[in-house]
């Protein structure tokens, strides 16, 4: 539910400023792509090692921060010392901002080439019709990139639905803190791998696919009734 939106609506916007005419896009494109093809094991050793507790960098940042404000501000802003992968509020939520911070570049490449195959004249018509940035955005843009959204949103779907690596490195257990962080992959592997029930494992792989199939079916038909909507 969090990691598909938070994969998407970036993308989306990112897509936007990299489809500028502006100096040295063509290396951000590559730099926002690299996460997509990097190797999975090792981009959560490096989180693992961001999410630490006492020596991770991202604490270490929020630290910092509150310290400015209270001192800025004279405030007595107590820091949390967030425990991000051996807590149950939080260890699903650092789960989720991996999966969609390895999987936004690929998304992000995605909609730059439904954007590039919008045809300019109609940006330029909607500019001599008074049109501002906001009103083409979502009158021509959204409209137009219609079915790469539908794309995005169905692998988007089905990869967030397969997390697996991400949890099983990050997390020690891998079910995380009161399994907070189990997936229906990771209950697959545990179940087939771990507990040798390879009978309950299949009968899991068949509720996955067909969970699967009926997101991606369901998304296909609402995309199928917009588009004969909009013809």
């Amino acid at each position: 539910m969090f990691a598909v939106p938070f994969s998407v609506i970036p993308a989306l916007v990112l897509s936007n400023v990299l489809n500028s005419k502006l100096p040295g896009m063509k290396f951000y494109r590559a730099v926002y792509f690299m996460p997509s093809i990097a190797a999975v094991v090792g981009i959560s050793l490096v989180w693992q090692w961001l999410y630490n507790a006492t020596i991770g960098y991202i604490n270490y940042f929020i630290t910092l921060g509150i310290e400015f404000w209270n001192n800025l501000f004279n405030l007595a802003v107590v820091d949390p010392k967030i425990q991000w992968v051996s807590d149950e509020k939080t260890a699903l939520f650092a789960v989720i901002i991996i999966a969609a911070w390895q999987t936004m570049g690929f998304n992000t490449v995605l909609f730059l080439a439904g954007l590039q195959n919008i045809p300019g004249e109609l940006y330029e018509a909607a500019t001599v019709d008074g049109a501002g940035p906001w009103d083409k955005f979502w009158g021509i843009t959204i409209p137009l990139l219609a079915p790469t959204t539908f794309y995005v949103v169905s692998t988007t779907t089905i990869q967030a639905m397969q997390v697996f690596e991400q949890v099983f490195i990050l997390m020690n257990p891998a079910e995380g803190p009161n399994n907070s962080t189990i997936t229906l992959v990771l209950y697959l592997y545990r179940s087939g791998f771990q507990n040798f029930k390879q009978g309950y494992a299949s009968a899991i792989a068949w509720v996955l696919f067909i969970v699967i199939f009926g997101l991606t079916l369901i998304q296909f038909q609402r995309q199928r009734q917009s588009s004969i909507y909009e013809s």
